[in-house]
């Protein structure tokens, strides 16, 4: 039985790769100042804190 994600795909004639999938976003940064505030975002997501939806 297929998966939801396939079956999507395979409708509309969509090709998966089989490296695509659940990327998440990261970056790295030198923090200075050891007092800043280090989360500024959703687990996964850069800046989706700082940039919230209404």
């Amino acid at each position: 039985m297929a998966g939801f994600w396939p079956t999507v795909a395979q409708s509309y004639g969509w090709q998966i790769s089989d490296e695509a999938g659940s990327e998440r976003q990261y970056r790295f940064e030198v923090i200075e100042d050891p007092s800043t505030t280090l989360f500024t975002g959703e687990y996964g997501r850069l800046g989706a804190f700082e940039k919230q939806r209404p």
